[in-house]
């Protein structure tokens, strides 16, 4: 043979080679990342969640603001923040296939749980969009408006503050719509529900409107400083502390809007039978985000929980001192649906 036709002999043999090792190569590959099947396991499927509207459970209208007023006193409760990412992702060598295929299905409930949390923060923000606008604008009060604060009787005080807790009974009524455990209750049990813990719910929610360090809140639009809610009323003095107490605390958790709107939603439903598998979602998505931002994720989570305890003794005395108020005012007139949800 010719030089020539070696040569060519040599070059088909190291082609048909290569062809040889690249079929075996992307046949080892694909076998490799074919996730094996699992017939007898699927995800926890989520809760079914509605958007629809749904008549209101409180359907009455609102009269003209008014006011109330109080002292405040602040016990501190101090969380710490975590300053940096909890943990770095290392570099990892590939994956088996089995562990992938777990880290796969791991990963879809994160991302479940993470557009329930989203679905969740932008309904509450729906239903308070009024209030946050007016809080995100918010001015301090002129002279006039503060000095006929000051001077407001006793049944004005009482309305002003009817006025604003039922701002907040009205969007509540329209965020816990959201849920389809709530809405699948009946008319009888939704309403008895929403009365024994709307007023907790409030608590919380004002947490948003509460600056801590200006000890300032923010209500239709205007701050209030805490040292305007006077009285001269030793009940309605200890009321008014334990409430400041409650919303300083609620501070120090920095909550975000999210964490509100789970917390309160965990509030709502926590005490419902058939709502257990919701209320372990919403204590789990709040666990992830204290997670990501607190050092003792647990602790702060259970603290936080622990609180309903004394918004519930708050709410009892905050009902005690309705009561006492109508004994010596019989005839006064509040706001329709803080009477119909409140008033025995």
């Amino acid at each position: 043979m010719s030089r020539d036709s070696v040569k060519f002999g040599r070059l088909q043999k190291k082609q048909r080679e290569k062809q040889q090792v690249r079929s075996i190569v992307d046949g080892s590959q694909s076998s490799s990342l074919r996730a094996p099947s699992y017939e007898s396991y699927s995800p926890g499927a989520s809760p079914t969640v509605s958007s629809s509207v749904h008549e209101n459970v409180f359907s009455v209208e609102y009269a003209a603001k008014s006011e109330y007023a109080a002292e405040a006193a602040v016990a501190p409760v101090n969380y710490s923040l975590k300053q940096e990412p909890i943990y770095e992702h290392p570099q990892q060598a590939a994956i088996p296939s089995q562990e992938a295929t777990y880290l796969s299905v791991h990963q879809e409930v994160l991302s479940q749980d993470e557009i329930f949390t989203a679905q969740v923060k932008t309904e509450f923000e729906a239903a308070h969009a009024a209030s946050i606008w007016l809080k995100n604008n918010s001015h301090p009060l002129d002279d006039e408006f503060e000095r006929s604060f000051r001077n407001m009787d006793r049944a004005a005080y009482w309305n002003f503050f009817a006025t604003e807790v039922s701002k907040m009974i009205e969007s509540m009524c329209r965020f816990v719509k959201f849920f389809e455990e709530f809405n699948q209750l009946d008319e009888k049990t939704r309403i008895s529900v929403l009365k024994d813990n709307v007023f907790e719910m409030c608590l919380v929610t004002a947490s948003i409107f509460y600056d801590a360090k200006a000890q300032s809140i923010s209500l239709s639009g205007q701050n209030f400083h805490m040292s305007l809610f006077v009285t001269t009323e030793p009940h309605l003095i200890a009321f008014i502390r334990t409430v400041h107490s409650c919303l300083h605390n609620l501070a120090q958790f920095q909550l975000s809007t999210a964490e509100v709107a789970l917390f309160s939603a965990w509030i709502l439903m926590q005490g419902t039978a058939s709502a257990s598998y919701l209320v372990q979602r919403l204590k789990g998505c709040l666990h992830r985000l204290f997670y990501y931002k607190m050092v003792h994720p647990e602790e702060a989570l259970q603290r936080l929980l622990d609180s309903l305890q004394t918004f519930r003794v708050v709410a009892r005395q905050h009902k005690q001192l309705l009561s006492e108020f109508f004994e010596s005012e019989p005839n006064a007139k509040l706001q329709p649906l803080y009477m119909e949800v409140f008033k025995s």
